[in-house]
């Protein structure tokens, strides 16, 4: 079930249209399909396919239209912030969620989802809580709460999604097939999650 309720503002444009092109997703040595049916029994959620690279493979959600946001993307230094997605197994069961990221590591400080057994697999020290909420047909919703402590390394003021072969490894060739599939990508100034808001062009509350 797809909850609108006790909404607060979704800070992400482009919520289910999670493609290059929209101008507000960046992929790294991935391909992203939008068509997959999605939790609401559309056809707008996406997959993502790693690429045959020995490396790591991501969605990066922008929260500005100007890339990497280090000194005016929408998150405030000293906030906390809760991000989330929808996700599903689709080949590859594992994905890592980080939020204002230090360095490019998704494993020592974010979270890790196992998408088959909807377990979350680890959590960072400088994660405040997460949570992953089985919504059926394999779906799950993921979320991470995080406070926002501002750096100028290009991986901060941005939503990372990563797509991993297990728990705990990061880089690795995709077989070009494999990947997640995802829907409804949420960032809101909040300490818990709150009801999902889909956006277009522009943020919502």
């Amino acid at each position: 079930v797809v909850s609108f309720d006790s909404i607060t503002t979704n800070l992400l444009t482009n919520s289910e249209n999670i493609v290059n092109a929209s101008g507000f997703w960046g992929v790294t040595r991935a391909t992203v399909t939008k068509g997959v049916t999605a939790p609401d029994g559309s056809s707008n959620a996406s997959s993502i396919i790693p690429d045959s690279s020995n490396n790591t493979h991501r969605l990066d959600a922008f929260t500005t239209t100007g890339g990497s946001g280090t000194g005016s993307g929408l998150m405030t230094t000293g906030e906390t912030y809760t991000a989330s997605i929808y996700a599903k197994a689709y080949g590859y069961n594992f994905m890592s969620l980080t939020l204002d990221e230090t360095t490019n590591n998704p494993v020592s400080l974010n979270v890790v989802f196992n998408l088959s057994t909807g377990v979350i697999e680890s959590s960072g020290a400088s994660i405040l809580s997460s949570t992953m909420e089985d919504v059926g047909d394999g779906w799950y919703r993921c979320s991470i709460t995080k406070a926002f402590t501002m750096s100028t390394n290009p991986w901060s003021n941005r939503v990372l999604i990563g797509v991993m072969t297990s728990s705990t490894i990061i880089s690795y060739a995709g077989d070009t097939s494999s990947g997640i599939l995802c829907w409804g990508a949420q960032l809101e100034k909040s300490t818990s999650l709150t009801g999902y808001l889909p956006t277009t062009s522009a943020s919502l509350s």
